[in-house]
């Protein structure tokens, strides 16, 4: 099955997941998610449990949707419920506003809303109850966008449209009701398989209390794979844009399989694509979907540093001792190498180090500086222009790079 939108748009791999809902696998599908849905107290959830998967959330750059039901905890929200609409107006405010007020004490604000179970279902069917929900979304802010099925359409909220990964749909495109067979989907391929068949979402959901979840979204981040043509003899291929190294397990045995399949086209990479020069698309997904994904053990460079810390220290407000210690701890792996030659991009640095980068770039960073952006830390092998925070110098040879993708690099402090 396939649905498509007139306007002809492609489905984009951003992941979302319904969390907070008192399961133990929250952290293990964190870090592949694009967004997620937090409980919000209607079927579970509470303040705790809100503030522990926000502050998840932002430790994985994840963006944070609330996501109300029905206030019906015996039914898991997934049963009908006879009230007002003023009623469950009132409910859905502040199971929104619980969400809200825990992203704003941390510093992020709400980015979506997502109705949960029946809610999310029946509000597609019933107007009045549509209206219900809006009204809701729209008192706590009318500009906070709604993810919902292709088939919803509303007037006053802006609607992410969602397919459903671990769910089967129905010839009309409603999903089949649960307790029907092949409602839900607990096998990683055939879920890979419908993700392929569905078209035209902003965004593809699993459910985090299906059995088979982390599968699922692995299999996803790997294999589920968007192809945009670039000019009239290039496609990018993109993968889900997270910082994860089983994406970058997967960009790797695409690259080897592409470069062993076509030795002579020129290929890119960069952090989560590879941009090929090659006009047959159907030879390029099937090289793709035979490749074997493996974990690249690659080498292992100790990297020397003088830290000064002081300035980002402050901005993060730990001490400079516990800067240096929490930077120079993990192994860090090497995604890829760009902005300027030999400048490797680390994953692995710890959240509490995670800072934007500066709103003002500095003319002259010089070369050897290592430092931080964002979610990342790297190292300028010649003297440039950069926007990232710079925490000390090393002497280590940059130039021509030792470096290579699925490579590691451990600081140690001097």
């Amino acid at each position: 099955m396939s649905l498509k939108l007139a306007n002809g748009a492609s489905y984009s791999v951003n992941i979302n997941c319904d969390l907070g809902e008192g399961l133990a696998n929250d952290a293990e599908l964190m870090p592949y998610l694009h967004a997620c849905n937090i409980a919000c107290g209607g079927h579970a959830g509470d303040k705790s449990s809100i503030h522990e998967t926000v502050k998840l959330a932002i430790a994985h750059n994840v963006l944070v949707g609330a996501h109300p039901s029905f206030p019906d905890r015996e039914n898991f929200g997934r049963a009908a419920m006879e009230m007002s609409a003023d009623d469950l107006r009132s409910s859905l405010v502040a199971q929104i506003e619980l969400v809200r007020d825990a992203c704003l004490k941390q510093g992020i604000r709400l980015n979506h809303v997502k109705a949960h179970g029946a809610l999310y279902n029946l509000m597609c069917e019933d107007p009045e109850l549509q209206k219900t929900v809006e009204d809701a979304i729209c008192c706590v802010d009318a500009d906070l966008p709604i993810y919902a099925p292709l088939l919803f359409k509303s007037t006053r909220l802006k609607v992410i449209s969602e397919g459903f990964a671990d769910r089967g749909y129905q010839e009309d495109g409603t999903l089949l009701r649960r307790g029907e067979k092949g409602a839900l989907i607990t096998d990683a391929a055939q879920a890979l398989s419908q993700s392929r068949s569905l078209s035209n979402f902003d965004t593809l959901c699993v459910h985090g209390d299906n059995p088979s979840a982390l599968e699922i979204v692995k299999t996803l981040s790997q294999r589920l794979v968007k192809y945009v043509p670039y000019g009239e003899d290039h496609y990018l291929m993109q993968w889900p844009q997270k910082i994860h190294p089983n994406i970058l397990w997967a960009v790797l045995a695409a690259k080897a399989a592409l470069r062993m399949a076509f030795p002579n086209v020129k290929l890119v990479h960069a952090y989560c694509s590879l941009l090929i020069q090659h006009r047959d698309l159907d030879k390029i997904k099937q090289v793709i979907d035979a490749s074997e994904i493996v974990e690249v053990v690659g080498k292992v460079h100790h990297v020397e540093v003088d830290y000064a810390v002081a300035e980002l220290a402050a901005a993060v407000e730990l001490s400079a001792d516990e800067v240096i210690r929490l930077h120079s701890e993990p192994e860090y792996l090497i995604y890829f190498l760009g902005f300027l030659p030999g400048f490797p991009y680390l994953g692995g640095l710890n959240p509490r180090l995670h800072l934007p980068r500066l709103t003002q770039p500095k003319q002259n960073v010089a070369a050897g500086s290592v430092a931080i952006g964002g979610q990342q830390t790297g190292i300028y092998p010649q003297q440039s222009p950069g926007g990232w925070h710079v925490i000390g110098h090393t002497d280590f040879e940059l130039l021509p790079t030792p470096f290579a993708a699925g490579d590691r690099i451990k600081f140690i402090a001097r």
